[in-house]
């Protein structure tokens, strides 16, 4: 029975990661009816689509989606030229810090955002009259946690990214408009937030309200 769930819940997630992987494809036509009269406009650039991500009040699924799509076309893009980037580029080195900064900030929102996902399936607990839904909150919970396994699966590109911006000679480097993305570096590399561990507690605990909502039967409510 152990076995059959584990691969149910593996087969969950590699369909949730197909059809994020599909959705690129349609990107563009996507963009093209959020954005009347940009039909002509290619968008080929990583800096391009990342412009296109929004920070919302409300996480609502579709918005969501949105972003993550966004993010993942950044992530396998090219970089503009250096003259257009989202930072002022001095010399070689300035590019090669910016790009690393940059793969490593997308990364640290493609966490966000799934875990942003997740919460929307999430249950933070098995109240007893919940009982009836027994069944639709387990489901419920199988999303949520396909959603923080897919946000635990872009921490390590976070950490590979913030090791190669953290090098001795981009020490000093400042370059202008990216003081978010160097704060965010800082305190990934000092441990100030590590979300493997965040979301290792929030399965931990989704674990043991799964459980609890398990064990509810027709005597429960």
């Amino acid at each position: 029975m152990a076995d059959k769930q584990a691969m149910r819940k593996k087969l969950n997630l590699a369909k949730r990661i197909a059809f994020c992987a599909a959705s690129l494809l349609v990107v563009g036509s996507l963009l093209s009816v959020r954005n009347p009269g940009l039909e002509a406009y290619r968008y080929a650039y990583a800096e391009q689509y990342y412009k296109l991500y929004r920070r919302n009040l409300y996480h609502y699924p579709e918005d969501i989606m949105g972003n993550i799509n966004y993010l993942l076309a950044a992530r396998s893009s090219p970089f503009v030229n250096p003259l257009n980037a989202l930072a002022k580029i001095e010399d070689e080195k300035d590019w090669k810090y910016y790009q690393a900064l940059f793969v490593m900030h997308v990364n640290l929102l493609l966490v966000k955002e799934h875990m942003n996902l997740a919460d929307r399936f999430d249950k933070y607990n098995a109240y007893f009259y919940n009982a009836p839904w027994k069944k639709s909150n387990l489901d419920s919970l199988d999303k949520a946690e396909s959603y923080y396994r897919m946000a635990l699966s872009f921490w390590p590109e976070v950490l590979r990214w913030a090791q190669e911006a953290g090098k001795p000679e981009y020490r000093w480097l400042e370059p202008h408009g990216v003081a978010a993305w160097m704060t965010e570096l800082a305190n990934i590399n000092d441990k100030t937030i590590d979300y493997q561990a965040i979301i290792r507690r929030d399965l931990d605990r989704l674990v043991q309200v799964r459980t609890r909502f398990q064990a509810m039967d027709e005597n429960t409510y």
